[in-house]
């Protein structure tokens, strides 16, 4: 019995590492999402001029994150992300509300701009997954181990 509680607390603990990883590399998806959209955007737009809903459809993964994000703006007018930070929220409402309100060239421009943006933040979260990511699951395994060995 109480080699089968050492084993729940180490896999509890042992979860909350892995749940802190797949956080970090939630967001470092998120941003190479919104890298790409920006580049298909700008694309489409130079190119095809193809409606905002139709560059949505064709240049996101219908299970994405961004491609979630997207079509509730579109729907509602609102962008919640829950998982960024305010400041980071607020770069992407702005991104978002120009998105389709200037001519050619000034889209091409305004994503562009924000574009760089988004690749700073890609930037940062990927050296912060890659500082992190595994660096999270270990130590929680480790204290996971420290735990049962106290309790032992």
């Amino acid at each position: 019995m109480k080699i089968l509680l050492l084993i729940i607390v180490f896999c509890c603990v042992a979860y909350i590492g892995w749940q802190i990883k797949t956080n970090l590399k939630k967001k470092k998806v998120f941003y190479e999402d919104l890298v790409n959209f920006c580049e298909d955007y700008k694309r489409e737009v130079t190119f095809l001029k193809c409606g905002l809903d139709t560059i949505i459809d064709k240049c996101t993964k219908p299970d994405s994150a961004i491609n979630k994000l997207l079509t509730q703006y579109l729907k509602n007018g609102t962008c919640e992300i829950s998982d960024l930070r305010h400041e980071d929220v607020n770069d992407i409402k702005v991104f978002l509300a120009g998105l389709g309100k200037q001519d050619v060239d000034g889209e091409v421009n305004n994503v562009e701009f924000h574009k760089s943006k988004f690749v700073a933040k890609l930037h940062e979260h990927e050296k912060i997954y890659d500082k992190y990511g595994s660096f999270s699951v270990k130590m929680s395994a480790l204290v996971g181990v420290l735990i049962c060995i106290i309790l032992i």
